[in-house]
């Protein structure tokens, strides 16, 4: 076999789950997972895990207060493995060090390379709290889209994918079409493993919140209306990113939240553009505000002032 004719087999036997082969991570592949996953478990422990003798199953060696409280926020810097008692497995072998498990953890969009950031170099969104208080957002001009999932055939509402929310964050952070980054530590800004708040630069900086409701995924954007169909897809993208590397349908739709029932969503349907109640049966009339969040909402709302100009010049004659 030559070289190409391995990095097939190797592919082969990676999509088929019988090994895990990245080919960043050179001349190495993981037959198995448990040893990455185990440091990975012990590193997320540190930010709730407060007992002593629980931490010294976990620490090798004692870790400074700051480098504790700046994880919980998400932050950290790489010598943090080298507190952790599982580095002796991890790292037991010389083609896999601890440069590698980082190069390893930012090809799978686990943790997020920062530039400038005083309490880490990388941020992993998996360390943080999830919310306890209720999350809410002051209004914005286009009302919040809603990303449902539901069964295909049966369109039975599912619940979020576990697991999926803080991958999708990595994704957006990473994606290069707009400058995206983790909004300040401050009141009006959300930062939990299920609810975001990211600074967005477009033309200026705008900010995204996504709140993950278990439900659905509610989305709402500061920035002028006419940015949203470009959020929306970006969003999209990143889901789309995230079930692609999770192996999950890409099985979610856009909807809004049923004016008249909590437990029912609007379902969008571009094609024509209406949005079809899943519990009540019919199609509420949907305000501009929530269109905006479709590529031609602003050529909607050209055509309905349009049509009210020319009715007055009509009803004047």
């Amino acid at each position: 076999m030559n070289e190409e004719d391995t990095k097939q087999a190797l592919r082969y036997f990676h999509d088929v789950s019988l090994m895990l082969y990245y080919p960043e991570v050179t001349n190495v592949v993981f037959i198995d997972s448990k040893p990455v996953l185990e440091i990975l478990s012990q590193l997320l422990a540190l930010t709730y895990v407060d007992d002593d003798n629980a931490l010294v199953s976990i620490l090798d060696k004692p870790l400074p207060l700051k480098v504790t409280n700046n994880l919980k926020e998400g932050f950290f810097n790489e010598d943090i493995f080298e507190h952790l008692k599982l580095k002796s497995v991890i790292f037991s072998l010389p083609e896999f060090q601890l440069f590698d498990l980082i190069r390893l953890l930012l090809y799978l969009n686990i943790i997020k390379k920062l530039q400038d950031e005083q309490k880490g170099h990388y941020f992993i969104p998996y360390a943080l709290p999830s919310y306890n208080e209720p999350v809410s957002i002051k209004e914005t001009n286009a009302k919040p889209l809603v990303i449902v999932w539901r069964e295909e055939k049966s369109e039975e509402i599912l619940p979020v994918p576990t697991g999926l929310f803080p991958l999708t964050i990595v994704y957006l952070l990473n994606q290069k079409e707009h400058i995206t980054k983790i909004s300040p530590s401050t009141p009006e800004y959300h930062k939990f493993r299920d609810a975001m708040s990211l600074k967005i630069t477009i033309t200026r900086k705008h900010t995204l919140h996504l709140i993950n409701r278990y439900t659905h995924i509610e989305v709402y954007f500061t920035g002028p209306t006419q940015h949203c169909p470009l959020v929306r897809k970006l969003l999209t993208t990143a889901i789309d990113n995230s079930s692609d590397a999770m192996h999950l349908k890409h099985n979610y739709v856009n909807a809004f939240a049923c004016p008249y029932n909590e437990s029912c969503y609007c379902i969008v349907n571009e094609g024509y553009k209406v949005a079809d109640c899943t519990v009540c049966g019919e199609s509420p009339d949907i305000g501009n505000d929530y269109w905006m969040w479709f590529t031609d909402a602003q050529g909607m709302c050209i055509i309905i002032i349009i049509i009210y100009s020319l009715s007055l010049v009509y009803w004047t004659c």
